[in-house]
């Protein structure tokens, strides 16, 4: 669930038109709906930056070395998606885990 919210914010602030956003929006729904539907069905993967369909017209994305839940059909979109502001939710799996509740209680 914090990936999917990540990418809807992403989807949003990395959109430069409102189509764009839109487009972003209504893949990470997809993708949504069909797991809830299918249970582990795999995701559809598009390039985070020019949102070219992995397998159309030969394109071959690369996930984010780093993040894992965002991919790249190239270099040059991987930089600009970069300097767009992917920066400020690029972390790893682990740094996006929830952390665990303390279940010590304190007394006054």
């Amino acid at each position: 669930m914090i990936e999917q919210r990540h990418s809807v914010q992403e989807a949003l602030s990395f959109a430069s038109s409102k189509q764009q956003a839109n487009i972003h929006l209504s893949i990470i729904m997809t993708s949504i709906s069909t797991k809830k539907d299918k249970g582990a069905a795999p995701e559809a993967n598009v390039c985070a930056h020019c949102l070219a369909p992995e397998g159309s017209h030969g394109v071959v994305l690369k996930a984010c070395t780093r993040y894992k839940a965002t991919h790249y059909c190239g270099r040059a979109c991987q930089s600009a998606h970069w300097r767009a502001g992917h920066k400020q939710f690029c972390v790893t799996p682990e740094e996006r885990a929830p952390q665990p509740v303390s279940t010590s209680s304190t007394r006054i």
